[in-house]
């Protein structure tokens, strides 16, 4: 097979391919219009076609390594190259999204700043901040740095307690060990520990963190009453 021949096939196997994935995503879009599961829908319907397409590359790069090895195996090495942007961030995205799941209107933390998803695209995500700026961000960017998925349905637990002045150091260190290693305690961004000293040389450790249920708000509320040091 000469190589103008192999490129004709490839061309018009991926336009059938094209033609396909087009055609079923209309019909589901005739039916689910203005469904509430629409976006839920597409979301996993465009998890599923990232795989087909990545399936038929890797095919026909396959097929083109048995051709020539050499050749084939440069030329994909350079186009890697010149996307490794796109693909860094398209992996990332389509983890990102099996792994989390649909989170459009929901919650997230990264790099230290709240925000809620708007939207996927295909190598960035859409968020709106606590401000109410519009922003996009890569799914690079969420790996890069601290990445976490804050609840809806989560429940604060804010509290502040007056340390020993002669030993604070110690103290703090007391509550937070006995405070985190409680069962009902969630490791997230949303904890926070911080040490105070007012007006009158008192030391005050101020602290909040994350529960499951009002129920566990409770509990942890008289678990810390009762801490003693």
């Amino acid at each position: 097979m000469t190589v103008i021949s192999y490129i004709i096939i490839a061309v018009l196997q991926f336009l059938i391919l094209f033609g396909i994935i087009s055609f079923i995503k209309y019909v589901f879009n005739l039916f689910l219009k203005n469904h509430p599961s629409q976006k839920r829908f597409f979301f996993f319907f465009n998890i599923i076609t990232s795989l087909v397409w990545m399936v038929f590359v890797l095919l026909k790069v396959a097929h083109s390594l048995n051709d020539n090895y050499i050749i084939v195996g440069s030329v994909v090495l350079l186009i890697t190259l010149l996307i490794w942007d796109f693909l860094k961030n398209f992996l990332f995205g389509l983890v990102i999204r099996v792994q989390y799941g649909f989170l459009v209107n929901q919650k997230i933390n990264y790099n230290k700043n709240s925000s809620n998803v708007i939207q996927y695209y295909t190598t960035y995500v859409e968020v709106r901040t606590e401000k109410g700026e519009r922003k996009n961000v890569k799914y690079s960017t969420l790996f890069s740095g601290s990445f976490t998925l804050v609840s809806a349905d989560l429940f604060d637990v804010s509290k502040s307690i007056l340390l020993d002045s002669n030993n604070h150091d110690e103290s703090v260190n007391y509550y937070k060990l006995e405070i985190m290693n409680h069962p009902l305690f969630i490791q997230n961004n949303n904890a926070v520990f911080n040490v105070e000293l007012d007006d009158s040389d008192q030391y005050w450790l101020h602290f909040h963190f994350n529960v499951l249920s009002t129920k566990h708000v409770l509990i942890m509320n008289d678990f810390i009453n009762n801490l003693k040091k």
